[in-house]
């Protein structure tokens, strides 16, 4: 039987309970340091992207959190109809500055658009410069009527490709002059991407990594009481 040590206050603490006491002070350090380094991403809603509804269609992402740098699209968006009452829509991209440049895609409302997704090739680009200039053939959108949702992933010089975004768009006018305007945007930066539709982070893999062990930790622990 294990000695117990008269500890302050009046507690006895046998040997094991000082050890999980230390155990579990350790897990707290843990999880508090993944908390913050999911915290390390910037997010702004509804000033870092600006977008020209029509005739131009065009997309300017600011790079930096201060709008000092910025790169720019163009998108040309068609509205066709197929039947009465029905039409259905294109969107393609057309022009880019050759600069760092932007990444867009067609993504959907709660995907996780981040580097790892894009490079399984999860989502259907419209432009992409990264590697080389490359306008994408149109992407067909069902109904012209329908909400859209774009994802951006860019990135400033020597920073890598650590900015991502999300646009909302909505067409109006379709039976004339076809526009999108946009409802919302999102963008986030040092970041390994974000959620569309919301303003949350994807955070560093190794901040997962560090929350998962201490779970694990926790779960063990209470699978042995």
């Amino acid at each position: 039987m294990l000695e117990r040590e008269s500890l302050v206050d009046g507690y006895d603490f046998d040997e094991s309970e000082k050890i999980r006491m230390v155990s579990l002070r350790v897990l707290a350090i843990v999880l508090l340091t993944s908390v913050s380094s999911l915290q390390a991403a910037t997010v702004i809603s509804n000033s870092n992207l600006s977008w020209v509804p029509w005739p131009f269609f065009k997309a300017t992402i600011f790079q930096d959190t201060i709008i000092l740098d910025e790169t720019s699209v163009w998108f040309d968006f068609q509205a066709t109809q197929v039947a009465p009452f029905t039409f259905t829509a294109t969107l393609r991209g057309v022009n880019v500055n050759l600069d760092e440049g932007s990444d867009w895609y067609v993504v959907n409302p709660g995907d996780v658009f981040s580097a790892e997704n894009i490079a399984n090739g999860l989502f259907t680009p419209l432009i992409t410069v990264f590697s080389s200039p490359t306008l994408h053939p149109a992407v067909e959108l069902g109904n012209a009527f329908s909400d859209i949702y774009l994802g951006v992933n860019t990135g400033r010089g020597s920073n890598g490709r650590n900015v991502f975004g999300w646009v909302h768009l909505r067409p109006n006018n379709i039976t004339g002059s076809a526009s999108l305007d946009m409802l919302a945007n999102v963008v986030s930066y040092d970041s390994q991407g974000i959620i569309v539709g919301t303003t949350t982070a994807v955070p560093e893999p190794s901040s997962l990594a560090l929350i998962g062990m201490g779970i694990g930790v926790l779960l063990r622990r209470r699978a042995l009481r």
